[in-house]
């Protein structure tokens, strides 16, 4: 199990390709995942999100992206390209003016800002001290100098269409939840998440919350962790016996234990337990079990009707109980 916390997340300098004005950036920001950030009229959208010094994870929830491509570069190492024009360098090579870039070949960079060459490319033996070299189909493009580029700290390519469905508010048509959970290189200084996503198209894309900081490792929860569903849907018995009903949210629900050490007052039971007193009824970042590969895992929420309980059985080790229910 995993915990983000504390959070590092900033919404200082963050930007998006675009939003509805009705649904901005800052929405991601809040502690609601079904207050979203929404592109405008389009399904793809890539999103550039500040975190803070001292971090090494994150996570995005109630998301309808189909495909998600998230890359962690520190803001320290970005520079600007040149105002100059790409070159074709032949043989589905292209490349990029950067003067004293630093860079080497058989490594990673980000670009961004760009019309022809965004995203992440490993640099070719081709590439000179002022001229990065990449694999790409070369479109003829002359940089304005504001473009950027950086050393990947951290990339991971995300296909969520295997996550849960739900049920939109109040209606009967179904919509999508999604999320997903990345552990990156930890970063000592402050660092950006460059999140490029895709939706179904014909859709408009949209997140609901974004949080990021210190992934925290617990032990993973006993076999037999327990998955439910908590639906908020009116239900009223009418004076003739029929039932109303108006369909609302349905979230999920989870219940297990943990089996926490406890030798010091720096161990994992009190760590978690301090975490606990902390958030209160806040939402936290949950991976609940981290050794597969299935964001399923990944829930955002809140210890529900009670908080944790522990029960101190063995010596030197606590075996905590607890519920959570995935927020709205």
């Amino acid at each position: 199990m995993k915990i983000i916390n504390p959070e590092r997340q900033n919404v200082t300098g963050s930007t998006a390709t675009s939003s509805d004005t009705n649904f901005p950036l800052t929405n991601l920001f809040n502690n609601h995942p079904r207050d979203w950030w929404k592109a405008n009229a389009t399904h793809l959208g890539t999103l550039r999100l500040k975190i803070d010094a001292g971090a090494n994870g994150l996570g995005i929830y109630s998301t309808n992206a189909d495909t998600v491509t998230c890359t962690i570069t520190a803001d320290a190492d970005e520079q600007n390209l040149d105002n100059a024009a790409a070159t074709d360098e032949g043989g589905g090579l292209v490349g990029i003016p950067c003067t004293g870039h630093g860079y080497s070949s058989g490594g990673q960079v980000l670009i961004n800002g760009s019309t022809n060459y965004d995203g992440v490319h490993t640099l070719d033996a081709g590439t000179t001290t002022d001229n990065m070299v990449i694999p790409a189909t070369y479109s003829a493009e002359t940089f304005a100098g504001t473009e950027t580029v950086a050393e990947v700290q951290s990339t991971e390519d995300f296909d969520l269409r295997v996550i849960d469905t739900y049920a939109k508010l109040m209606t009967d048509d179904p919509d999508i939840y999604r999320q997903f959970w990345m552990d990156f290189t930890y970063q000592s200084t402050a660092s950006t998440a460059t999140i490029e996503m895709a939706a179904v198209s014909g859709t408009v894309l949209r997140a609901g919350v974004y949080k990021a900081g210190v992934g925290i490792n617990l032990p993973n929860p006993y076999y037999g962790l327990e998955e439910g569903r908590k639906d908020y849907s009116v239900k009223k018995q009418l004076n003739n016996g029929a039932r109303y009903i108006r369909k609302r949210n349905v979230v999920r629900t989870f219940s297990g234990e943990i089996l926490l050490e406890r030798t010091t007052r720096a161990s994992e039971f009190y760590y978690f337990m301090d975490v606990v007193d902390q958030q209160g009824p806040n939402p936290i970042a949950f991976l609940l079990i981290d050794d597969v590969d299935d964001k399923t895992w990944t829930v955002y929420g809140y210890f529900e009707s009670s908080l944790p309980k522990g029960k101190h059985s063995l010596p030197k080790r606590t075996r905590v109980s607890f519920t959570i229910e995935e927020a709205i």
